[in-house]
């Protein structure tokens, strides 16, 4: 029998001779360890890898990475790849020792005792059951060490923003990166810090509970002074030609907005920054002087207004003004003890021809004005995501905003969350009556918005008997002025209801959402009071 001949081996390319697209492409997904080490293969690579090194650059309130973003400002090759900035300006906490000590012992032991803390190359156990004392006394005296290492890099961080280093750095580096299009600044780690944040601090043990936003004793509780010192560089890359498209705050107080800002004339320094924006975001922290001043927060909120009208580009808006929270109870406790925020104040006769996107969280508005804005936004809306939104008026009048969404909005993408409305007494005497829709009927709303009426009449029919029981139960409930609500979502935080045009397969509870389609559900099931006949 003649010997099996195997198929010759395929030729192999060397990477080397791998065309450029290609090499871009393997960059693109390699992890920022293991492209520099891709880097340091050879000349050639190290060209093509480091534009992805450099294209996201991570920022912190420290001289060490201040000075590493201007080294790589006053770089020609590297300046010109990088296009976003993350900017995490978390302040160490001015503490003592005992204190330290304190907050880090009791951070471990919640989470496990015997956990060991990586710090540099040795393990330091915290609260080690099986220690022998020479380990303890061993572990002792590196913690020292670390509280050293601590307190230095704080008065390091108070001289740095003392000379107000970061505005000179972010104004002589900003305006060197012709392509930046995206600014990220982060606010305080709850639960985690990211790698980035934990890498610069890790000499020191930093523990979220040893971060702040800033200082409260110069009144200064979230992002206020870091803000500041962004804004201003972004100016001065402004007036270089630098457009940033992109810009996102994940926690900033209100005490930013004490500055009015004097958005009408192109003069105002601050105008170029948000004059171009195609995306904002921002995630208020909560404002702790509103219930003390409740004009000054009035006027910050008309401050932010005065922002949002110099930014004319906008094609995705995020305003998130508290958390957002399924029940009723704390709702009641918010709005007694804090200044709400009004959409009048903020949104209202506000136009953006471009405006595709919008998220809204905790706003108090009237039908009139968010009927309004919906309509005027009609032509270019199509992702729209509402949670904890308060109205002023009766909780039966959301079915005319339903209406107006469904009549005048072709969404794609329609989100509903928390709480939609309460009633006032005219005496106060007695608290607002929420009206919280169960997962069901906020199904069938917002399906009955994104699909239109066209794909419910076929389905009316099948279900009309099942549904009619729903419908006059719901009834039943707003008439004798009961909270609408499931058992479930007045105890869980939840997540909403979300409805994707297309998307016809998706069940939710287990329950095919067909089930649900009605030929008008907004009137049906808002406006149904009982009547003898079902509504047509």
């Amino acid at each position: 029998m003649p010997p099996r001949k195997h198929p010759p081996p395929e030729p192999t390319i060397s990477i080397h001779k791998l065309p450029p697209e290609i090499l871009h492409q393997i960059c693109s997904i390699l992890p920022l360890h293991d492209l520099g080490h891709f880097r340091l293969t050879c000349k050639a690579f190290a060209e093509f890898s480091q534009r992805h090194l450099v294209k996201e650059l991570h920022v912190m309130l420290t001289h060490k990475s201040f000075a590493n973003l201007h080294a790589i400002s006053r770089n020609d090759q590297l300046r010109r790849y990088v296009r976003k900035i993350v900017y995490e300006p978390m302040m160490l906490s001015e503490i003592d020792k005992e204190g330290w000590m304190g907050q880090l012992q009791d951070y471990f032991s919640d989470w496990d005792r015997d956990r060991y803390i990586r710090f540099g190359t040795s393990k330091i156990g915290v609260g080690c059951k099986n220690g022998s004392i020479r380990e303890q006394a061993s572990t002792t005296k590196r913690l020292q060490g670390t509280w050293r290492v601590y307190d230095r890099k704080l008065v390091e961080q108070s001289h740095f923003l003392e000379r107000s280093q970061d505005y000179a750095i972010f104004k002589s580096a900003l305006a060197k990166f012709p392509v930046l299009e995206q600014v990220v600044m982060k606010g305080r780690p709850n639960a985690k810090k990211s790698p980035w944040l934990e890498r610069e601090y890790e000499d020191t043990m930093a523990i979220p509970a040893h971060f702040t936003d800033g200082r409260v004793d110069h009144c200064d509780e979230s992002s206020v002074r870091p803000m500041m010192g962004l804004l201003s560089g972004l100016a001065t890359a402004g007036d270089h030609g630098v457009q940033l498209k992109h810009f996102k705050i994940k926690k900033l107080g209100w005490q930013f907005f004490d500055y009015a800002l004097d958005s009408q004339t192109r003069s105002n320094p601050e105008y170029t920054v948000w004059f171009g924006l195609r995306t904002l975001q921002i995630h208020f922290a909560e404002d702790l002087d509103a219930a003390d001043i409740p004009e000054e927060s009035c006027q910050r909120h008309r401050n932010l207004g005065a922002l949002l009208s110099v930014t004319p580009l906008l094609e995705t808006l995020d305003l998130r003004f508290g958390r957002p929270t399924r029940n009723h109870y704390l709702v009641h406790q918010e709005r007694e003890y804090r200044y709400p925020v009004l959409f009048s104040n903020t949104l209202s006769n506000r136009h953006w021809p471009k405006l595709h996107t919008l998220r809204l969280e905790d706003v108090t508005c009237h039908v009139k004005a968010i009927s309004s804005f919906l309509i005027n936004h009609s032509r270019t809306l199509r992702v729209l995501n509402l949670s904890s939104i308060w109205l002023h008026e009766a909780t039966s009048k959301w079915s005319s905003v339903f209406e107006i969404m469904r009549e005048h909005l072709s969404l794609s993408k329609l989100f509903l969350d928390g709480n939609f409305g309460g009633e006032e007494t005219p005496d106060n005497s007695e608290p607002a009556i929420l009206m919280l829709l169960e997962r069901r009927h906020t199904i069938w709303l917002t399906k009955a918005i994104v699909y239109g009426k066209e794909q419910m009449e076929k389905i009316r029919q099948e279900n009309e008997d099942s549904f009619r029981e729903e419908v006059e139960t719901f009834a039943e409930k707003m008439e004798r002025g009961l909270p609408v609500m499931n058992g479930y979502t007045l105890h869980s935080s939840g997540t909403g209801v979300e409805v994707v045009r297309g998307d016809f397969s998706r069940c939710c509870d287990g329950v095919c959402p067909h089930k649900y389609f009605m030929k008008d559900p907004v009137m049906d099931l808002l406006h149904y009071t009982g009547r003898e006949s079902w509504p047509e």
